[in-house]
């Protein structure tokens, strides 16, 4: 069984065609301490679409708080996750994780202590 669960966000810094998808998943802690992927709704999109679909998932997966890096937009991803959030029908919780590890394989560590 699954024990926790996040939304991650990891932001793209253009939705213009030459950019890179934004990252916006679900991850769930399972008892056995792994963490798995439950669903993946990334894809190149502009600001307010990114922030709409990790809302919209924390709503859907129980109120899970919506996490992302600090070391990129930190402010701006912050502020428009609260914006979206804020908006009476999708009311959300959110975090900031703390800065990342730059390896790949090491980033996920953090979401394990959520």
């Amino acid at each position: 069984p699954l024990v926790k669960f996040a939304v991650v966000v990891d932001p793209s810094g253009s939705s213009k065609d030459s950019a890179c998808e934004c990252g916006v998943v679900v991850m769930g802690l399972g008892a056995d301490n792994n963490a798995y992927l439950l669903e993946d709704l990334s894809k190149r999109c502009s600001p307010d679409e990114w922030a709409t679909k990790a809302v919209l998932a924390s709503k859907e997966w129980y109120g899970a708080p919506v996490v992302y890096e600090k070391n990129f937009g930190d402010e701006m991803v912050g502020a428009l996750v609260r914006r979206v959030a804020s908006k009476p029908l999708l009311r959300s919780r959110w975090k900031t994780l703390p800065r990342l590890q730059t390896k790949r394989q090491i980033r996920p560590r953090p979401l394990l202590k959520l």
